[in-house]
């Protein structure tokens, strides 16, 4: 067991000692390593709208590891996202669900984190006119013009 650093148990056997009035017998032990915890966090994100269908993840980040360890000597595996956030496309808030990673050392809990869809900008002005006078009240307009559509939408289909 000296020297012993991975989770596992290993066996403790003392040895080397003498006494001139005791016949020692020796009993073997038990040294458990137990995994640390280490939990892995979905990193936030915050977007515009744009009326695309979002998947995977923004990273993560962890928070436990010891001795010096990171990610790319202590875990393998290869993140995955789930949660409400993956197929999202409207304005609103979601989650963020990391999995998949394996640390041999570490017992893992996953936290999720949250993805922001905010409303895109959307320009609407109207269009210019000139009319003579006629004695004729007004009412109508000339059409409107758009500056801001996402992903190919228009009027017709975003208002």
């Amino acid at each position: 067991s000296h020297g012993a650093i991975a989770v596992n148990s290993y066996t403790i056997i003392p040895s080397g000692l003498t006494a001139s009035n005791y016949d020692i017998t020796y009993a073997s032990g038990t040294l458990t390593i137990n995994k640390a915890a280490l939990t892995i966090t979905a990193s936030d994100l915050t977007k515009t709208y744009d009326g695309i269908s979002f998947s995977g993840g923004n990273g993560v980040t962890y928070s436990g590891f010891v001795n010096g360890e990171d990610a790319s000597t202590a875990i393998t595996g290869t993140i995955a996202y789930t949660g409400t956030s993956q197929g999202a496309i409207a304005v609103n808030s979601y989650t963020i669900i990391p999995s998949g990673l394996i640390a041999t050392n570490y017992d893992i809990t996953y936290a999720s984190g949250t993805l922001t869809i905010n409303k895109a900008a959307l320009t609407i002005t109207a269009s210019d006119l000139t009319k003579t006078y006629d004695g004729i009240s007004f009412s109508g307009g000339n059409g409107v013009t758009y500056s801001g559509f996402v992903n190919g939408e228009d009027a017709s289909a975003a208002l």
